[in-house]
């Protein structure tokens, strides 16, 4: 899996206790054991933001070699679920 320029990973569980920096080239969070790497393809960089019913990350995309931007959903409510 290619990085950007000197990159750490960021969990994105909601649960985690430790979501940043993860050393890059591991598949799974050291601290909450969630996987790293999104669909075989993702590895989020940096968290952007969060409100209301989601969270924004900066992604790597291994396949374009780009970064992108993730929208996390982390409510489970079905009214958010509906409105994401």
């Amino acid at each position: 899996m290619s990085q950007p320029n000197n990159r750490q990973i960021h969990c994105i569980n909601p649960e985690c206790q430790r979501p940043y920096p993860q050393i890059w080239g591991c598949k799974f969070c050291s601290s909450c054991g969630a996987p790293l790497q999104l669909n075989n393809r993702y590895v989020p960089l940096q968290r952007l933001g969060s409100g209301g019913f989601a969270q924004i990350y900066t992604v790597w995309d291994s396949q374009t070699q780009t970064e992108k931007v993730l929208k996390v959903l982390v409510e489970a409510s079905p009214k958010a679920q509906e409105l994401f």
